[in-house]
């Protein structure tokens, strides 16, 4: 916040979107962080044209978590977001262009590398840096693995999404 504050004339911090008519088209950016669907929904409509969206996700990765996601994903009649690309088809719904998906690597609060998930040559890269020893190797074998079986964006623990509402 205080950075926003220094950067921007007015920040507005709301916990939830209200439902009202008048919440749209207010704001030149919206942050999302950890939204519900029904708050992402409100977020992006809340944005100006021409305006930016930020979602930021931070989940804990292990076995148990990965397959409750999954399950939740495969049995939820109401929309949840849980996958990766789930956050995506809700900004693409709400009509946002050049949405980019962000890996926050290792996550947000020791991050070293930002790393753009919709270009191949910059993931290719991410999973060949790092040395010569066993867990190098790892990653250079299985990150493509990963990455070409749609499991990658299902075991990304940190991850943002920047969108733009079109100007006219």
């Amino acid at each position: 916040m205080e950075s926003l504050r220094f950067f921007g004339e007015s920040v507005t911090l709301l916990d939830e979107f209200g439902t009202d008519a008048a919440d749209s088209d207010q704001y030149d950016i919206s942050i999302a962080i950890e939204p519900s669907y029904e708050t992402l929904c409100r977020a992006a409509g809340a944005l100006k044209p021409g305006g930016a969206l930020y979602v930021e996700v931070s989940r804990k990765f292990g076995i148990r978590r990965l397959l409750r996601d999954i399950t939740a994903w495969m049995t939820s009649k109401s929309r949840r977001l849980v996958y990766t690309f789930d956050y995506l088809s809700v900004i693409g719904e709400a009509d946002l262009k050049e949405a980019q998906i962000n890996w926050h690597w290792p996550n947000f609060e020791s991050c070293t590398k930002i790393i753009p998930l919709n270009d191949d040559g910059a993931l290719d890269y991410a999973f060949l840096q790092g040395g010569q020893g066993r867990g190098a190797r790892l990653r250079a074998t299985s990150g493509p693995w990963l990455k070409r079986s749609g499991l990658l964006f299902w075991i990304i623990p940190c991850f943002s999404i920047v969108a733009l509402r079109s100007a006219d």
